[in-house]
């Protein structure tokens, strides 16, 4: 036991001795074959020199780039350039300025029509083919983008976006939305499809990208006001993706706002210690499969465990399907 918690004090005080300061700034991408623009906010180190690998940042319904600024930051002082991208048609412009009953409404109008879906799914491999710009061209960021280690996270429809990125199969039939490039992704506050004909296992069958599925026990679905849906959920991904490998984390507490960071004034402050150990596990998994840092990959799978209090829930399973 001792060993154990020799080791792991050291793998956090590794953590905050790579810690390096960060900045921010916000630009707009645009897609001249969509006529569309995507708002952006880059996490970055303060200084740069060399390769840092990209992770890009999915919102939720009614969010924007601004959200979950503090995974944003976290991964920045870790050495990973971040893009936190936005996506009309079903970000905060669909609510912001109406009263709270047209708010809720128009959330779900946006949900029904399936141009925010599609626009959505497209807008990652667009996001990816502009990196190749920014890289020769941006003055800041030209030569320090590593292409070949791109990660993906997202919350809630975010996490919908990732997934669908790492190859989730729409309809359980099509993979046009897949991005090849993308190595890893972290998705908070998973969902399955709304419709699920036939096995769930098919529509992730060609997903062959390691995860990470972080959710709480009371990661609710705001939409829902019966109170009839059940948080555990959020970890059928988990449970039916067996073609790469897979990790889990539950925590004890957990709200849907709070892998977003909790922002919104309603639904409070989160739980420093929840995001503590959101970004923990974040930076270890994306260093193990971005950085190929195999003493994260062992710290991640066999005691960060144990970084997490009495309540929480961790798991993590290799592939077993054929690749």
């Amino acid at each position: 036991m001792k060993t154990l918690l020799t080791t792991l004090c050291c793998a956090l005080l590794s953590l905050q001795a790579l810690a390096q300061s960060f900045v921010t700034d916000t630009f707009t991408l645009t897609d001249n074959s969509r006529q569309r623009s995507i708002p952006v906010k880059l996490y970055r180190p303060a200084t740069l020199s060399g390769l840092y690998p990209v992770v890009i940042f999915s919102h939720g319904l009614g969010g924007s780039r601004e959200a979950a600024g503090y995974l944003g930051e976290a991964l920045a002082t870790h050495g990973y350039v971040c893009f936190f991208i936005q996506h009309h048609g079903s970000d905060e412009t669909v609510w912001k300025g109406k009263p709270l009953a047209q708010a809720g409404a128009a959330l779900k109008n946006s949900l029904k029509n399936p141009a925010n879906f599609t626009n959505r799914a497209a807008d990652i491999p667009f996001v990816v083919q502009a990196l190749q710009q920014l890289q020769q061209q941006d003055a800041t960021l030209k030569g320090h983008l590593d292409l070949n280690n791109i990660g993906m996270a997202g919350h809630s429809y975010g996490a919908r976006s990732t997934m669908i990125a790492a190859g989730e199969l729409l309809g359980g039939r099509i993979d046009q939305y897949a991005v090849p490039q993308i190595k890893a992704g972290l998705v908070l506050s998973p969902n399955t499809p709304e419709k699920v004909n036939g096995n769930l296992k098919d529509y992730y069958a060609n997903i062959r990208i390691p995860l990470f599925h972080m959710t709480g026990t009371k990661d609710d679905y705001p939409l829902d006001r019966t109170g009839n849906f059940d948080p555990a959920q959020r970890k059928e991904p988990y449970q039916n993706i067996s073609t790469s490998p897979q990790y889990l984390l539950v925590l004890n507490g957990a709200t849907h706002a709070t892998f977003g960071g909790g922002s919104r004034p309603r639904f409070g402050a989160a739980n420093p210690r929840h995001l503590s150990a959101i970004s923990t596990g974040a930076i270890a998994f994306f260093d193990a499969y971005l950085k190929n840092d195999n003493q994260q990959l062992q710290w991640l799978q066999q005691q960060y465990s144990s970084s997490l209090q009495k309540g929480d829930e961790f798991a993590y399973k290799a592939a077993t399907a054929a690749q």
